[in-house]
């Protein structure tokens, strides 16, 4: 078995991953903490539960524990939800808290089917990937860079944009590339994600700034 650093491979991958979102989760903390709203806890929601997740399925790789890679699978489910609340502001506010916790009960039921059942265990790699990259990548993402577009700030639309392009990076583009065999290149789009969503934050408070400095 091939290996880095004396770590199997797609292991050494999955935790170098969710090293990127742990540094992903320390930003968007403070970020939420200066700027608090739907936004923020999107962008939050997905970089924790993607930390936990490739984390807990390196674990569980790595010490053959079944447990760790059921806990990934939560972390996936759960996250999603929490994702949902920004796409959620687009309806009127009497509908969205129901919603959500609507949302969160199918995804949590979800999960538990495919941890419990012999068919869902047997599923649970390929329809865990299928379900990113529809609810987090086209919904979440498509939904970010849509709102995004509309905004007339320009701060305001490379916040978002460039949130959805990084969340997309992640769910679409990565599971793209591992679905066709690239592992590296998967694994090079897990990791830059984060950081494309970070960069597309500070670029966006550079242009809020300037837009808030009185010209002379």
């Amino acid at each position: 078995m091939d290996t880095i650093l004396g770590i199997p491979v797609n292991v050494f991958l999955l935790w170098l991953a969710a090293l990127a979102y742990a540094i992903g989760v320390i930003f968007f903390l403070d970020s939420y903490r200066k700027e608090r709203g739907e936004l923020m806890i999107a962008f939050l929601a997905f970089v924790t539960s993607m930390a936990f997740a490739n984390f807990f399925m390196g674990a569980g790789e790595y010490w053959q524990i079944p447990l760790f890679m059921q806990l990934g699978t939560l972390a996936i489910f759960v996250g999603s939800a929490f994702m949902l609340k920004f796409p959620l502001t687009a309806l009127p506010p009497s509908l969205r808290r129901p919603l959500f916790w609507v949302s969160l009960i199918l995804f949590l039921l979800f999960a538990a089917w495919l941890i419990v059942a012999p068919l869902g265990q047997r599923l649970a790699p390929q329809l865990s990937m299928w379900f990113m990259v529809v609810i987090n990548g086209i919904l979440v993402g498509g939904y970010l860079v849509w709102a995004g577009l509309k905004a007339t700030e320009r701060w305001k639309r490379m916040k978002a944009v460039g949130g959805g392009i990084g969340v997309a990076t992640c769910c679409v583009a990565s599971h793209g590339a591992a679905v066709f065999g690239a592992v590296f290149l998967s694994a090079f789009l897990q990791v830059i994600a984060p950081f494309v969503m970070i960069g597309a934050i500070l670029g966006g408070r550079y242009l809020q700034r300037r837009s808030q400095t009185p010209r002379s």
